[in-house]
């Protein structure tokens, strides 16, 4: 089964990319083995369900908007690298958890931390043009929902069900 996780705060511009992302997705039709969901929650909720079933999900595809300094409105799909934490940035992701705080970084350091991720995980990345209060996204982040949605449904038809993760632009 795939897991499309959205990651992301509500009315706060384009860092709404994630949760706005599993919205319209929802809307849609999607083959039985495709969960598509909002874990924007609490990440040691998310890890209790995964954890419900953790041969679930073979693969994850998560996506975020997230300030790492590369062009606005670009949007970069990676594989992750899962690497050990050490204790103390792992007790720092679970305390930021707690206090409500939304981040891709601590879903995966926690997630990592208790091995309950799918080993094959991927990460999209929107680079955020407006990320000041307000609703909806930007021209250009709404227009990447709906090529986000198209590449899904793409890969989804080819033989390789979400086709090996490649670093850089989605295309």
């Amino acid at each position: 089964m795939l897991l499309i996780g959205g990651v992301g705060y509500t009315y706060l511009g384009d860092l709404s990319f994630g949760a706005t992302l599993v919205e319209r997705l929802r809307q849609r039709e999607w083959p039985d083995d495709v969960v598509i969901e909002d874990v924007s929650y609490n990440p040691i909720t998310v890890m209790d369900w995964l954890r419900d079933d953790p041969r679930r999900f073979d693969r994850a595809v998560l996506v975020t908007a997230v300030e790492r300094g590369r062009p606005p409105g670009s949007l970069h799909r990676t594989a992750w690298q899962s690497t050990e934490s050490t204790p103390d940035r792992v007790q720092d992701c679970v305390a930021a958890a707690i206090t409500g705080t939304i981040s891709l970084d601590n879903l995966l350091v926690i997630g990592t931390h208790f091995n309950l991720l799918p080993e094959r995980t991927e990460i999209v990345e929107l680079e955020p043009v407006t990320t000041g209060w307000g609703e909806g996204l930007s021209d250009v982040a709404d227009e990447l929902v709906e090529q986000f949605a198209t590449w899904l449904r793409m890969e989804l038809a080819s033989d390789e069900r979400v086709a090996t993760p490649s670093t850089g632009v989605l295309q």
